[in-house]
């Protein structure tokens, strides 16, 4: 989403196109980022509560 949000911007004429590259870049650094984090903690949860159940 946001590499075509920054392709728009750069044919609109509201971002210059290395901006929207530095933009896209790190837009997909934060995702990666949290899908990581999320990815973890649900593991974390899963082995949790299937340890639980298990008493």
């Amino acid at each position: 989403m946001s590499a075509v949000n920054n392709i728009l911007a750069v044919f609109k004429g509201e971002k210059d196109f290395s901006d929207a590259i530095m933009d896209t870049v790190k837009d997909g650094g934060t995702a990666a980022a949290t899908g990581y984090v999320m990815s973890g903690g649900l593991t974390v949860v899963a082995q949790s509560l299937s340890k639980s159940s298990g008493r």
